[in-house]
């Protein structure tokens, strides 16, 4: 099963955080750094999912609220 593509016609980023961005992942094009940052949002809401299903009975806090 292929994931759907979908074209962004453009958004206002500030450059200073898409720089750091970039140095964070290791990738030089904007497209690559916005793709690992919408991964790392997938990521991170399995995470809290997992996390929900123990009950709460750990002292780790959500990582992303959504």
């Amino acid at each position: 099963m292929s994931a759907k593509i979908v074209d962004y016609v453009s958004f206002r980023v500030e450059k200073s955080k898409l720089e750091k961005a970039k140095k964070y992942f290791h990738v030089k094009s904007d497209e690559a750094v916005i793709e690992r940052v919408f991964s790392w949002f997938e990521y991170a809401k399995d995470v809290n999912e997992a996390m929900e299903g123990v009950g709460g009975k750990g002292k780790i806090r959500k990582v992303y609220e959504g």
